[in-house]
């Protein structure tokens, strides 16, 4: 059973500035110095109902840019009844197919950013994993609790010194032996009203970490999980989730930032199956809150008869970079959508030439990143060119029928 929105929300809370006015709901003045591009000329603290702040240059990582800061406040702030207040509780870390297949060890992790202890009694999860909180459930303000497939299996794994998980912030197990789908799937919260808390809908690959691949026999049982970089940053977008040794019911230390690069997803290639000089398109969606100062392509090309094995040393050399644009030029179907755009010349296309590429991006703090992840086992997109298999006529006697 799926959960139920929230009265008047018309957006998720995944975005950093969306919770920024959760976190600030107490002063609507705290609320405003934190969202740096509102502009209220007037506001009374006994009409803010009425009140016109216009949101200028809303960039589209925040889930509520069409909507206005009105609205945002007023779902928040002035819902009908006070309980009815989205809970500052995210799911923060997702340990899914571990590399030691007998260990019993996923888990969904929360997070309470709030500054006030959450009753969780009657908390369910609706998709991904089956699982209702107890009476006495508790999230601490600031704290973190896991939902784990096997409490036992964790008690073992992490069970001394700093890697010690306390018992009371294991909850479990997993109910009619749910588990985390490997190749991905929507992990959905819903509150004991069944009206959504948080989800995230996690995939195999990019713009997802990568997890679940073999580790070296020295080194089993260390498989690592997708850990949320901040719980303040949009827990939708796979670019604010890294790859790290899981840490349950603890901080993602080894992953945590303040500020990350740029978002990319959505990188595609048109036609798919390219043929001898035909134009290809390549876009990518990038987004940062700082603003994106570049993004670029690298490209490398293979010829027939001549594959370079990603574990080869020529494979790190001959990339060509090109621009890419958000201009609404050159194959750019409209400016400023955050689509950005190059197209590989009608020249490069032959038969049979594996084109390799890369996308590397630089937002205006100086933050960059360049995809795929290196961890990925996928070091690159590709596409190649093919015009099919030419004509030929068979014989019985090659020169005599």
């Amino acid at each position: 059973m799926n959960c139920s929105l929230w009265p008047k929300q018309s957006v998720r809370k995944g975005s950093e500035v969306f919770r920024s006015l959760i976190i600030s709901y107490f002063s609507l003045t705290i609320v405003l110095s934190l969202v740096g591009f509102v502009k209220a000329d007037a506001l009374q603290s006994n009409s803010l109902r009425s009140t016109s702040a216009q949101v200028d240059g809303l960039d589209v990582d925040y889930k509520a840019d069409l909507i206005s800061l009105e609205n945002i406040v007023e779902s928040v702030l002035f819902a009908d009844d006070i309980n009815e207040t989205i809970p500052s509780v995210v799911i923060n870390e997702i340990h899914y197919d571990p590399d030691v297949k007998t260990e019993l060890v996923e888990f969904v992790e929360l997070y309470n950013f709030g500054s006030t202890d959450v009753n969780l009694a009657g908390w369910y999860f609706s998709d991904g994993i089956s699982y209702r909180f107890g009476a006495g459930a508790i999230l601490p303000a600031g704290g973190y609790v896991i939902v784990a497939q096997n409490p036992a299996h964790i008690h073992a794994k992490w069970s001394s010194g700093r890697n010690l998980v306390p018992r009371a912030l294991v909850f479990g197990p997993f109910e009619f032996e749910s588990k985390l789908d490997n190749s991905g799937e929507k992990v959905e919260l819903c509150n004991a009203e069944g009206k959504e808390i948080d989800q995230v809908d996690y995939q195999l690959g990019f713009p997802w970490p990568t997890v679940g691949d073999g580790v070296p026999d020295n080194q089993l049982g260390s498989g690592p999980s997708i850990q949320l970089v901040n719980p303040l940053f949009d827990n939708d977008l796979g670019g604010s989730w890294r790859s790290a040794y899981p840490t349950p019911a603890a901080r993602n230390t080894e992953v945590y930032a303040d500020n990350i690069p740029p978002h990319i997803r959505q990188v595609k290639h048109l036609p798919l199956q390219p043929k001898s000089d035909e134009v290809v398109t390549i876009t990518a969606k990038v987004t940062d809150s700082d603003g994106v100062a570049e993004v670029s392509l690298v490209y490398q090309v293979v010829e027939p008869g001549s594959y370079i094995n990603i574990n080869d040393r020529q494979y790190d050399s001959n990339w060509t970079s090109i621009e890419m644009n958000d201009d609404g030029l050159n194959g750019d179907e409209a400016a400023g959508d955050y689509i950005y755009t190059v197209q590989m010349p009608a020249s490069l296309q032959t038969h049979r030439r594996l084109i390799r590429y890369r996308i590397v991006v630089i937002d205006n703090s100086g933050q960059g990143l360049r995809v795929p992840y290196q961890d990925d086992p996928q070091p690159n997109f590709a596409y190649f060119v093919y015009d099919g298999v030419p004509p030929w006529r068979g014989a019985i006697q090659p020169g005599v029928t």
